[in-house]
């Protein structure tokens, strides 16, 4: 008996990568995959699709992984694990279930990729009612749910939970310490297609939602059918004619059996892609930020007001997410002005108002130079490469807030006496080892 059919023999899989001493827990209503290191599970009326997939040629022929796919969640079974028989007596009763394919795959020597078993019956959920109108209004303002004749603006998610036809759910996340909010209506017909229910979520973040921020995509999930190509296709071709333009291909969309177009107008890019029975129309605008990214100070700021500034030959990727940075801007004309080409950076003090300037060709960090204590670039050197590295500003409190990822950290070594000077503050450049 060989090794791994011993391990088999005992109520887990190995504890080695990648079984992680996997074992089943399985009852009437769900199955329980628990390993070292996570715990999943998944509701046995929810599955819709089973599949196989092996490989490696490490003891290949017991090497077989089982997927159990809903719309929601999938789980990858190693056959190794404890219990495994209770779940193979569950699938082999499926009815239309391919056991002879299956019973090929377990007993061959050669890697397969994954091949479907069974197949939950799926009917499409969706209606087309009228595309003689064709697109008759401007997406850059919302999105129109023509049944109702109101239309769903580009907002803030708190503006949207205002509004009559819009309810609002909680979202359960992984850490209980996150927030977030679904908004959506019920049984839309947008684009003259009626679905189940179009949505948005809040994005999750630690303690409160942030509901002032602004929507960026809508979703409807759509089942398509078991016969999902033709179903895609049905809606892709339908969309076509509705916006009176063949949708663009994805080819980046890289996922086999899928499909995936779009539509883009001004702002807005309609997505419509599918890899199963389940299809996702999106639609998505890029945001105005110029309210996260201006202030009285950006807009009236002179160059005369600089008490000091360096170009230098690097660029430098700054960290400004407006979803959490505050004092990022776009850059003040005036530096701009200043900057030839998006391989440069400026470093600039504004002595009378006490701040520091950390400016590329697109963006700005505006920094309180009183708390400042130190710059530092910590470089990653990653099994004898560079790796990634990190440009840091420290304060007088130990406190560290993130600048942004240098261009070049060799060029960055060579002027930081010139930093220095601009900024007053000590400018060092730290090595560290990941090995990982």
């Amino acid at each position: 008996m060989n090794f791994l059919k011993q391990l088999f023999s005992r109520d887990k899989a190995p504890e080695i990568h990648p079984f992680y001493g996997a074992y089943i827990s399985l009852d009437k209503y769900k199955i329980r995959l628990i390993t070292s290191n996570e715990s999943q599970e998944i509701e046995l009326e929810s599955i819709e699709v089973i599949g196989i997939y092996k490989f490696d040629d490490f003891d290949v022929n017991e090497r077989c992984w089982i997927v159990l796919k809903s719309n929601s969640k999938n789980i990858s079974v190693t056959t190794l694990a404890g219990g495994f028989v209770d779940l193979e007596n569950w699938i082999l009763s499926k009815p239309n279930f391919n056991t002879e394919q299956y019973r090929e795959i377990r007993k061959s020597n050669k890697e397969f990729k994954e091949t479907i078993l069974w197949e939950k019956e799926l009917h499409p959920d969706f209606e087309t009612i009228n595309s003689s109108k064709g697109l008759h209004y401007d997406l850059n303002d919302g999105i129109v749910i023509e049944n109702h004749n109101e239309i769903l603006p580009w907002t803030t998610y708190e503006k949207l939970g205002d509004l009559r036809l819009v309810k609002r759910g909680k979202v359960d996340f992984p850490n209980p310490n996150f927030k977030g909010y679904e908004y959506y209506v019920e049984n839309p017909i947008v684009f003259g297609i009626k679905t189940k229910k179009i949505y948005t979520e809040s994005e999750a973040f630690e303690k409160n939602a942030k509901l002032e921020l602004p929507i960026l995509k809508f979703w409807q999930v759509i089942c398509i059918g078991n016969n999902y190509k033709k179903g895609f296709f049905e809606i892709k071709n339908y969309l076509d004619a509705y916006f009176n333009q063949k949708g663009n291909e994805n080819e980046n969309y890289s996922q086999e059996l899928s499909f995936d177009y779009y539509w883009t107008f001004g702002e807005v890019t309609v997505q419509f892609f599918a890899h199963s029975a389940y299809a996702y129309l999106t639609i998505e605008k890029i945001p105005d930020l110029t309210r996260f990214y201006t202030s009285e100070y950006q807009q009236n700021l002179q160059l005369s007001d600089i008490t000091a500034f360096e170009v230098f030959p690097f660029s430098v990727d700054l960290y400004v997410d407006y979803k959490e940075i505050t004092n990022a801007v776009y850059t003040p004309v005036c530096c701009k002005e200043l900057l030839d080409s998006e391989n440069q950076f400026l470093i600039w003090k504004d002595n009378k108002a006490g701040f520091f300037g950390f400016s590329n060709q697109e963006f700005t960090l505006i920094i309180n130079s009183d708390r400042a204590s130190s710059l530092i670039l910590m470089v990653q050197n990653f099994r004898g490469s560079e790796g990634r590295n990190n440009l840091e500003l420290a304060f007088h409190n130990k406190e560290t807030i993130n600048i942004g990822s240098v261009s070049d950290t060799k060029l960055f070594d060579t002027n930081r006496a010139k930093i220095a000077a601009v900024l007053n503050i000590e400018v060092n450049q730290y090595v560290y080892d990941e090995h990982y």
